[in-house]
Formats: structure tokens, sequence, C-alpha cells
């Protein structure tokens, strides 16, 4: 397999759900934002473990003070929420009925030469294998890079600073270089011991009598070590999860997709969990590179020479797997692929040296012939290419069989994306199933290291307590009213836009030849102009102008071209333009870069020519959702009883997001975006963007970005906000003190720089949609039309963090697949939430969307984040970063579109 490229070794893995020892501390500009604990407990001041400060942990008397003391991030302000029906749900989380009841003993291992975490678990197999481990029957969990836990102390390694090493040999690598000369390929093996952990110390922690410390952590790590030693070692794994090949589905181009198996211990109230679920992720195929190469291309015939794309093609899916060789029966060899050879194997040539001293240049082909009397059956097929000592040695593709089991890390292509999306998504009842059968496949019951250290996992998943939230009131102009039905509500005839606005001068683009589009064009545009007047807007134009493009053509010129045809007719500015096109190809982010980036900005709305084909109301209302709101209007708002929060003070609501660089992408860089609203509905947003450094997590703008957003929401509403309510997406549990430290305290002097008196209260949460907890309705009555849970399930008690203030919130109806919530995790609360009221108010903003009439799956602020950075990589991709602009700041969005609502 590939070489791992996870965390750097030593390092004790993240805190659960971002809990960490500093005390919670309100924010001043006057000092930074340190790890320091308030607690008069000395463990709650214990740093972080590494493998150059671990001590023994020890037991933890109840402290005097509360919890809140010894933890950075906000608490939970009651015992749970109590607003909204009661019910029940299944959730796949899986209670640990026994912990250990001893010490965990705790070691660092070391190996040199390095080893990547697959070939280091299978020489911890030949550790356990020998004398000293064997007759002591001790059990020791690995987790493949550096650190190893026992239930019982190994005598020879038993106090601190005790060292064990061990020179090994890995046999199955003897099988790269076979031979009664073959060289052995010895690994010398150092085992250290390192703690003692106290599990009651974790017990504490979980039954709120003590605090989240450095040993709690360790534990945590510990049962998560020995929860996937035995899986990790005997199947395929990726992360946390392990993969078999059983029901592979081929995804075309080289790639196959295979299910597995997702396993994490989690703290939860009075007691862990194992969270287990099914996952997918994608494989390279194994076996003969032939076939490999046949299921890549497609059609092809290996008879014959392939072109220079085919072979661009192989060598970007194929390039770093592992592969081995098979010249006799009896001998195989093991290599890594470089490169794919440009020419075929009867045209590949390299000098080789001759007995009589000569050297001479021989095709690869004849060097098979002459060397093992083998006629290649495909010549015309090119090399796969490995690194030797000097040079690339290469080898016929018939020859050459891929290793099963690779992950492919790399960007699916669309079709491969369709192909994955619709073979993963199954019905709840379905997943359900799945995940119980996974027991039955990780066979926990006959797993040895657990049962060494005492372990015991429920077989059934838990049943939580959950409630629905009633969905708000929705208002529309003229008075009228809705309320939401499983999540969703229609924009009647008789409902008008809450703030319609007036459009003069508008017009469209098509990008398509005249004949062929006009059977229907003139439909759209009559539906379209009925409905915008019938939602209440004023627009003066009925019959708006029409230019028709080129494919292919000079994207800014026609644009400009449609310009000049629309403000000749209206005589003014031009306020939108319409874009129909034939498919999602680069024409769009051509548009959009080009009409957001350069000059004054013109707005635009796209639609694809396909879908007018078969127009109907429907689609013209979803159409003019966006286009009123575009121009700067409201669809709908919230009820005056519906709007906790915003309806007492003036409040600011922000959505925050980076968009990282997909995979193979790391060269290019990470995209942060920043929303805000400039309303007391929080409907309307402003958004800016900032380049900055690959992978980097934190936003380095929040300072410069957030003094931007206040003298915009000043000049919106005549005054600075009071409070503000930010949702965060896209960071870890381990990230979270970091984000504590920089972004916040970038917030608190952003408002500083305006007027040092100037304060205002600030909520930060973390949105997270990348985990692994799914519920499923115990009820019949509880399920929607899709099975899942119904719009406006929350949870909030049981398996959620002990102390600290989350929940999970499905605020959205299924449309297929099993429903993923959303966790919202409160790192800094100062304006005082209860478990009600912010959970309402979270689930009521989500019903204010302005793309369409339904309730979403996150609340709207992210949401707009994610499509203005999504934006942004076209800005990237398409022209921007062509240009003489710095590499890394601020994104400069056209002055006409900045304070628009541009991106939704």
């Amino acid at each position: 397999m590939s070489q791992n490229t996870g965390p750097p070794k030593r390092r004790i893995p993240d805190s659960p759900e971002g809990a960490s020892e500093r005390s919670r501390r309100p924010f001043s500009t006057n000092e930074p934002l340190s790890s320091t604990a308030g607690s008069s407990s000395s463990s709650a001041s214990r740093p972080p473990l590494s493998a150059s400060n671990r001590t023994t942990s020890t037991a933890v008397a109840p402290p005097t003070s509360t919890p809140k003391d010894v933890t950075e991030n906000a608490l939970r302000p009651d015992r749970g929420g109590t607003v909204g029906k009661a019910t029940r749900v299944f959730a796949n989380f899986f209670a640990i009925q026994r912990l250990p009841t001893s010490k965990i003993f705790h070691y660092d291992v070391s190996i040199a030469p390095e080893l990547p975490p697959d070939r280091a678990r299978k020489l911890w197999s030949i550790v356990e294998a020998q004398p000293e481990f064997a007759r002591e029957n001790v059990k020791i969990a690995f987790d493949g890079r550096a650190n190893a836990f026992s239930a019982s102390k190994i005598k020879r390694v038993s106090d601190a600073g005790d060292a064990l090493a061990l020179e090994l040999e890995l046999p199955e690598e003897r099988g790269r270089n076979r031979g009664p000369d073959a060289k052995k390929n010895i690994f010398k093996l150092k085992l250290l011991f390192v703690a003692e952990i106290n599990v009651n110390e974790l017990q504490l922690f979980l039954d709120r009598r003590g605090p989240f410390t450095a040993g709690c952590s360790t534990a945590i790590q510990a049962l998560n070590v020995v929860l996937t030693h035995k899986p990790f070692t005997t199947m395929a794994n990726v992360g946390r999860s392990v993969y078999i090949p059983d029901n592979a589905v081929n995804l075309g181009g080289g790639i196959e997709k295979w299910e597995g198996i997702f396993q994490s211990v989690r703290p939860g109230q009075r007691t862990c969990y194992v969270n287990i679920d099914t996952t997918a992720t994608a494989f390279i195929k194994g076996g003969n590179a032939v076939d490999v190469i046949g299921n890549i291309l497609g059609r092809f015939d290996p008879n014959r020479s392939l072109h220079r794309n085919d072979i661009a093609k192989i060598e970007r899916v194929l390039k770093g797997c592992t592969f081995t060789v098979v010249t006799r029966s009896d001998s195989q060899r093991r290599y890594k692929i470089a490169n794919v050879s440009q020419a075929a194997a009867d045209r590949t040539y390299f000098d080789r040296d001759f007995n009589d001293g000569s050297k001479r240049s021989v095709s690869v082909s004849d060097y098979f012939f002459q060397t093992y009397d083998r006629r290649l059956k495909y010549p015309a097929l090119p090399c796969l290419g490995a690194k030797g000592r000097e040079s690339v040695a290469y080898f016929p593709a018939e020859v050459c069989f891929i290793t099963p089991g690779q992950h492919y890390k790399k960007k699916l292509n669309d079709e491969q994306l369709a192909a994955m999306i619709k073979t993963t998504a199954i019905k709840p009842d379905q997943r359900a199933s799945k995940i119980r059968n996974s027991l039955r496949i990780l066979d926990m019951d006959a797993n040895p290291y657990l049962a060494s250290f005492g372990i015991r996992i429920s077989p059934e998943m838990s049943v939580v307590p959950a409630r629905v939230l009633p969905p708000p009131t929705i208002e529309f102009g003229g008075q009228k009213q809705d309320r939401p039905n499983q999540g969703a509500w229609q924009i009647h005839r008789d409902r008008q836009f809450k703030q319609r606005m007036r459009l003069d001068c508008w017009g469209l683009l098509v990008f398509e030849k005249e004949n062929s589009v006009s059977r229907y064009l003139g439909t759209f545009v009559r539906m379209l102009y009925e409905v915008m007047c019938n939602v209440g807007m004023n627009v003066t134009n009925a019959t708006p102008p029409i230019v028709y493009a080129q494919l292919g053509g000079d994207v800014p010129k026609e644009v400009e071209n449609a310009r000049r045809r629309a403000e000749a007719v209206s005589k003014s500015p031009m306020q939108l333009l319409i874009v129909l096109l034939p498919g999602k190809g680069q024409i769009y982010p051509q548009i959009k870069t080009y009409c957001e980036t350069q000059g004054a900005g013109l707005m635009t709305q796209c639609a694809l020519l396909p879908k007018l084909q078969r127009v109907n109301d429907q689609y013209c209302r979803l159409l003019v959702c966006k286009i009123n709101t575009k121009l700067g209007g409201v669809v709908s708002a919230l009820g005056p009883d519906d709007m906790p929060f915003m309806d007492k003070g003036d409040p600011l609501v922000i959505g925050a997001d980076v968009s990282h660089p997909g995979p193979g992408e790391d060269s290019k860089p990470s995209i942060a975006a920043i929303v805000a609203s400039t309303d007391n509905e929080a409907f309307k947003f402003i958004g800016r963007l900032f380049v900055q450094d690959p992978r980097l997590e934190v936003i380095e703008s929040m300072q410069s970005v957030m003094g931007e957003i206040l003298l915009a929401y000043k000049k919106a509403t005549g005054h600075h906000p009071k409070k503000i309510l930010v949702y965060r997406d896209g960071v870890s549990e381990s990230q979270f003190p970091e984000i504590l430290r920089t972004e916040v305290l970038a917030i608190v002097q952003a408002c500083a720089q305006l007027d040092k008196k100037y304060r205002p209260r600030i909520t930060f949460v973390i949105v997270k949609k990348r985990h692994h907890a799914r519920f499923f309705p115990q009820n019949s009555q509880d399920r929607d039309r899709s099975g899942n849970c119904v719009s406006g399930t929350v949870i909030d008690t049981n398996i959620t963090h002990p102390t600290e203030f989350n929940f999970y919130l499905q605020s959205h109806a299924g449309l297929q697949g099993t429903s993923k919530s959303t966790l919202y995790h409160v790192l800094l609360d100062e304006n005082k939430f209860t478990s009600d009221t912010l959970q309402q108010l979270t689930y009521n903003l989500c019903h204010v969307y302005s793309r369409c009439p339904k309730a979403v799956s996150i609340v709207p602020a992210v949401q707009y984040a994610h499509l203005l950075a999504f934006r942004a990589r076209y800005y990237l991709d398409y022209g921007y970063m062509n240009s003489n602009r710095p590499q890394y700041g601020p994104i400069r969005i056209s002055s006409d579109l900045m304070n628009k609502m541009f991106f939704v």
C-alpha cells in the first residue's frame, strides 16, 4: 500500500470533542489567549502528553470546583433542552458496558528504518510471537506508528526509563529480492515504558465529577487502539475505517468502491460509546496490469500502440502504486510505479551489459525473450517504470500485477463520483441493518485484545432520547404566513415576496444557435416574467433583448455585447444578465469569474437549456427566488415570535469556512470565506474571500475581514451590532483551542479597533457535518416519507459531550439515503443561550435559505460560506490567479457586487 501521510510519530491524538484543560475566561484585547488553567486541581493544568513529557497518570479525587473551571469550551448551561415533542431514536453508538478496571500500561515504540503503518503492524505480529511476550501471554495493542498499550506489565519494560531493543526480520519482504543471496530485511524496534494510565480518571470525567485531563485523553486513545488493533492488522484500513473487497463496485477508470466499517470510541454522558458506521471509499483495482489498463481506458485493443493521452491517463491513476513482477513461477518482486513508458515494450530501449564486456541497446521485449525465453503477448503496450538505484527500470504490463487494497487518494471524476453516491445512498433501515451486520464482521466477542483489557461492548444500538422541535412561521409579503410541513412549504401564486425588487434593465445571453432553442425560449421568458410579476417584483420590460453566442467564443466579449444591447434598450445600467448554457462546462466558471471579479461587475443568473425544454411554474419560482435575492430583496422571513436572539438588540450572524484543495491538488491554496448578515432577519448577507496557505485551517484574515464586515453592517443598519453569533464550519476537535486563541480574539480586536470601548457579546459555534453519528426513528410515526427522522429532530443527551455545550440537529427532511444530522458545538457563549434557545434559533434559521422553500441541513450562514468558497475556486482556476495580483490575500470582488448576495 502507499505511504501513509497521517500525523507524525509519537503524537497523542486529539481530545474528545475538543475538550481540554484550560479554564474558561472572558476574552479581552489586553492579553493573549494562552493555555492556563484556573482550577485548583493540579491535574487541570497538566500539559498534553507527548513522547517527551508523558507522566504516570494517577487517580483524581473529585475536585472542589465544578467542571466549568477546567475546560476552555462553553459548558452545557442546563441538563438539555425541553422544547418539542419527546421521542426516542436508535443511534449507531454501542455502549461500552465495562471499561478496564485496572491500569493500562503505555509504551513508546520506535522502528528503524521507519515503516508505514500497514507494514509496521506486520512487524508487530512478529514482536508478539517473541518468547518473552508469548510466555507472559501479554496482549499488546499497537497503533501502527508509535504507541502501544497493554493490560498488564511487561516484565522487562515495567519501570520508567526501561527499554527493550529487538532486531526483527520481515520474511515477506524478502520476496522483493528472492534467491539464495537475498538480503534480509532487518528492522530495529525499541519498546520504551512511558506511563501507567488510571482508567478511573476517565470515569470521573464521564460522571461529571472530575476534569478532562491528559490522562483521560490517553485513556481514550488507548481504548481506540485496543478496539482497532485486530481489524487493522487483518484488513485494509484507511483512517479509522477498515475495508473489505467483498461486493466491490466497479467505478470505471481503474477504480472500484470498497465498503467498510468505521469505529471510534467517543465519550458520552456516564459512559463511553463505540461509534460504528458503514463507509465506502475508492481503491485502485488489483490484478494483472493489462486488465487494469483496460478498465482505465475502457475499450481498447492491447495489440495496438496507445496514444500519449491514454498513457497519461494510465499514469495519472497508477503512479505511486505498488505492483509485483512475476517472471517465473517461483519469482515475485515488489516495486512502486514511478511512471509509465511513453513507448511500447518493443520500442522501449535500455543499455544492457553482455558477458563479452560489450554494452548494447535492447528493447524490453527482446530482453525478456533473451533472459526468460518468453515472447511478450502484448509488446505494443507500454511498460510500468520503477525507480532503481541509478535509473528507472521498465517492466512489460503483462508480467505486472497491481497489488489489491491500495487506497485511491486522487479526486474522482464526475462519473465515478455519481456512481459512488448512487451505490452508497441507501435507505435508513438498510443502513441500520448494515451497521448491525458490521458487528458480525468485527467479531468483537472473539477479539482477544478486548478480552485481555476486560472491555465489553453492547451488541445493541443505543436508544437515546430525542425531541422534535416545532417549525417556525414563514412570513411573506402582504402579511401572508405559512407553516412548514416536513421541512418544506410552497410559494403559492397568492404569495408575494417579503421585499420585492425593481428590475429595469435585464437581458439574456444564450450559448446556443437560435434555431435550436427558438421552440421553447419564448415560453421560458414569458413564464419567467409572469412569475416575477406574480411575486411582486416590478419588472418594466417584458421582452428583454436576447443575444446568441458561440460555444468556445470569447466569453468577456459576448458578455459585454449582451450588456450593450440591454442598456441600449432600457437606457439604464444593466442589473441582471440571464445566461443560458447547454451544460455544466467551462463556460459557467468563466462567466462567473469575469462578471464578479472584473471591472464594476455584473449580476448573473445561469440556467441549463435542457431544463428549459420542460420548464414549469415551479422551476421559474425557484429561479426568481435567487434573482430577487441577488438584486437585494427578501423572499420570506421568520415570524416575530420565532426570532429569539434576533429581535432583542442588534444581532450579527456570521458564517465562516475554509475550503481546502482536493486530493492531489496540494499546490493550490486554501480559501477562507466569511459571510455576514446585514439585517435583523438574517436573510441578507455579504461575503468576503481570502486566499491563504494550503491546508491552513485558521482564518488568517479574520481581524481585517471582521473590520470590513462591521463597517458594512453599520452602513446598512446605522449602528454596530451588539451581539455576534458565529457559525464556523470545517474545524476538527483538535483545532478547537487554536480557533479560540486566534479567530475569537481576532473578532474582539477588530471591534476594539473601531472603538476601544466597543465590545459586543460573542457566541462562537462550530458546525460539523463530517461525523459518523446516524439516527434512526424508533417509532413509525416519527419517520418522514424517506424513512428518516423528521425535520427538527434534536439530540442533546446520553451520546453528547459529558460537560460541554453541543447537540445534534437534523433540520432538513430526507430525500434519498440516510439523512445526516449536523453537530453544533459551542466554544464560547457570552450571550448566555440555554439549550432550548440556541437549538430553536438554529433550527429556525435553517428555514430562511434564499434558494429554496425548504429547511436546509445546515444553518444558511455556513451554506452561503460554502457557496462563496466554491465560487472562489473558479476564480483561481479561470483567470484570477493569472493576473498580476498577489497569490495570497483578499480576493477582490467587483464593487457593484461586493455587498450583494451574488453567490447564491
